[in-house]
């Protein structure tokens, strides 16, 4: 036989008690263990949720500074040409 056996002979009444309090003890430590966890994967989809969303407040940043960052550029690459162009002469 498996699993866990209490009372089985007549000599063992108070092992079985024994028994049942650190099987009652070690329930009570997995759980205290376990609902501090739960607790925290309820909140693991709201915050992936937020920091997707972050994830894109800093892409759409990063994509409007490249279009400023090209911009400038155009403008410098424009103003140098004329510079340029005026030395020549």
């Amino acid at each position: 036989e498996s699993g866990i056996i209490i009372g089985k002979k007549k000599g063992e009444a108070a092992q079985s008690k024994t028994d049942i309090t650190k099987l009652r003890t070690a329930i009570q430590t997995l759980c205290q263990s376990c609902n501090p966890l739960g607790r925290c994967l309820e909140y693991v989809h709201e915050d992936l949720e937020a920091m997707a969303k972050e994830l894109e407040h800093w892409k759409a940043l990063r994509r409007r500074k490249m279009a400023e960052l090209a911009e400038e550029e155009a403008k410098t690459e424009a103003s140098l040409f004329t510079l340029h162009q005026e030395l020549a002469l």
